[in-house]
């Protein structure tokens, strides 16, 4: 059963979305993409020119570069916030479903995949770029897609299996 701490946890989820949705827009508007799609570069000259081109573009007395590196840093809140929002609500069923205790280590190996990833994409602005650092970002990078999909569709197969029931007593 759900609390206030699983509505408070589901609010501020929803919320990183939309502040990631709107940090990433700015960044989406250049030729190059925003940080999603600079997660998925493979090439070090797709990188470094992409790289260049937010250096070199200004976006509120900052250049997008800067703030590229602030979108990365935010994101490392919201990995604390769906990890523990993930864990949280799997957790509630991994009593009755043994797939509800895997997708709440599922949810911890998401966000250990995206810290890393994170880390390769700040070395790579800050012009640190690698074979190796590419290799990890992008194994890192479809690695969390696929654990944190999967902690997601198995807990959304739970709501639909046992329901969702919030106790606002406690």
């Amino acid at each position: 059963m759900y609390s206030y701490y699983h509505l408070l946890l589901f609010g501020l989820f929803i919320l990183c979305i939309a502040i990631s949705y709107k940090l990433d827009r700015i960044l989406s508007q250049t030729p190059y993409g925003g940080i999603l799609s600079f997660e998925f570069k493979y090439g070090v000259d797709q990188i470094r020119t992409t790289v260049n081109d937010w250096d070199m573009r200004v976006y509120k007395s900052s250049n997008l570069k800067e703030y590229a590196r602030r979108v990365i840093y935010f994101d490392f809140i919201f990995i604390l916030i769906y990890v523990t929002f993930l864990f949280s609500f799997n957790a509630v069923y991994s009593d009755r479903s043994n797939l509800a205790m895997i997708a709440t280590y599922l949810a911890l190996a998401a966000g250990a995949l995206d810290t890393v990833e994170n880390s390769c994409m700040l070395q790579h602005i800050d012009g640190k770029i690698s074979i190796a650092t590419i290799g990890m970002k992008l194994v890192s990078v479809y690695l969390k897609f696929v654990c944190f999909g999967i902690s997601v569709w198995i807990l959304v197969s739970n709501w639909m299996r046992f329901g969702i029931r919030f106790d606002f007593v406690n």
